[in-house]
């Protein structure tokens, strides 16, 4: 057999089975794999015109969805379409942020402030590079950021107002109303007075970072720690049985403090850092809690699992998708009242009791 026409075949073969791969996932129903069950059940479907890149959702239960290339918003409690507003491919998708009526989100040419209840634009300012992420917004104002660039906007107008260099990547950037100040975790933490960009002060403690109350809860390569603003101290600190940070994930809810890194979960108490449980689980992402389940996206294997939050007893495995060798990681699960969110290839599921 001629060598060409057999590598030919070979490839043929190969781009055929993961085309048929990629159909049988993409129209997987998610389906309960375990004696245990899963407490939640199927609400609604709705599907897309493209695929669901990330999900977020506003503080009344409106839903944001993602796609290539366009924002989509979605009635929480119907899974029908509400609007939808075009944008250009973004390089790397970050969920949309909402507030005070508001919608921000970012493509490869522009920063958008959205009318929540139509889509419709509010301002638009045109961005010199290509990639960026909305990072936290507030009723006055917007942080951005873009490759080794923080930026503050008015979030009414889009007027710009001040930028610093961070460090490469997306950075964790937070701003407190009440003091009238951002927190950006870069080199350290500084912090800006936000209206003018004017540094207040900087500590040489960086980690991945998550901020309530004045406090800074962080993950880094030595564990988990807690870390008052205001007094520049240490409150707590614990270690970790692997505390690698590359992709790690926090979320706080109610007296929890939940973390997430390539090969464990942990919940911790937010007051003490004291470990309440550890789970292993390979590439854990998209935590999400409604009452005191806690619901987490096993990234190559397709599956949410679901734990009790107090004992960390799991509860039940709902399988959404094939497993696969290749997934991106995105925001692709969220919780919002009574409902659990997530979605595969172009199908949002809205799972509830």
């Amino acid at each position: 057999m001629d060598k060409k026409f057999f590598w030919t075949k070979v490839v043929g073969i190969w781009i055929l089975l993961v085309l048929l791969y990629s159909i049988i996932s993409n129209h997987f129903p998610p389906v309960k794999i375990n004696s245990k069950g899963f407490s939640l059940q199927k609400k609604w479907s709705t599907v897309m015109s493209d695929k669901v890149l990330e999900l977020s959702v506003s503080g009344n239960g409106i839903i944001f969805a993602l796609s290539p290339y366009s924002l989509n918003a979605i009635n929480a409690r119907t899974g029908g379409f509400l609007w939808k507003t075009y944008l250009v491919n973004q390089a790397n998708s970050h969920p949309a942020m909402s507030e005070y009526g508001r919608v921000y989100i970012s493509d490869n040419k522009s920063l958008y402030a959205l009318n929540q209840n139509n889509g419709e634009i509010i301002w638009q300012e045109k961005l010199l590079l290509s990639d960026g992420a909305v990072v936290d917004v507030s009723d006055k104002y917007i942080l951005f950021n873009q490759i080794a660039d923080l930026s503050a906007y008015n979030a009414k107008t889009g007027d710009f107002l001040w930028s610093m260099p961070v460090t490469k990547g997306l950075v964790h950037a937070y701003i407190d109303n009440e003091n009238e100040t951002a927190y950006i975790v870069s080199d350290g933490i500084h912090a800006v007075e936000i209206a003018t960009g004017r540094e207040l002060w900087q500590t040489y403690y960086e980690a991945e970072g998550l901020y309530e109350n004045g406090i800074m809860f962080q993950s880094d390569d030595s564990g988990a720690n807690a870390f008052r603003l205001d007094t520049k101290s240490m409150i707590w600190k614990s270690s970790l049985v692997d505390a690698v940070t590359f992709s790690s994930k926090l979320l706080l809810y109610k007296d929890f403090l939940i973390i997430l890194n390539r090969s464990y979960i942990y919940v911790l108490q937010k007051d003490s850092g004291t470990i309440n449980w550890i789970k292993p689980m390979e590439f854990p992402e998209s935590p999400a809690v409604i009452d005191n389940t806690l619901f987490v996206m096993e990234l190559f294997s397709g599956k949410i699992h679901s734990f009790d939050l107090d004992t960390g007893n799991e509860t039940g495995i709902l399988q959404i998708r094939l497993p696969s060798a290749f997934a991106a990681e995105h925001q692709s699960m969220i919780a919002t009242n009574d409902l659990l969110v997530f979605s595969n290839g172009k199908t949002i599921f809205a799972y509830g009791k």
